[in-house]
């Protein structure tokens, strides 16, 4: 997902001007072994939304915990 929305500095980019909340791009790049955290989710989903880019079943909603 991260490659197909431009990578990850572009995706930090584009993050922060949605949200104004400074993201770095080594930040991004750790989703990739961390997982994207729920925090940044909807707003990836919109992004991916708009560039006809499917994201996988549940991927805003939070899991249970145990």
């Amino acid at each position: 997902m991260i490659e197909g929305l431009g990578g990850q500095a572009h995706i930090a980019e584009l993050l922060n001007e949605r949200t104004g909340i400074r993201i770095s791009p080594q930040a991004v790049g750790n989703w990739r072994r961390q997982r994207i955290p729920y925090r940044w989710r909807s707003t990836i989903a919109a992004i991916c939304a708009e560039r006809g880019i499917a994201v996988p079943a549940g991927f805003t909603m939070p899991r249970a915990h145990a």
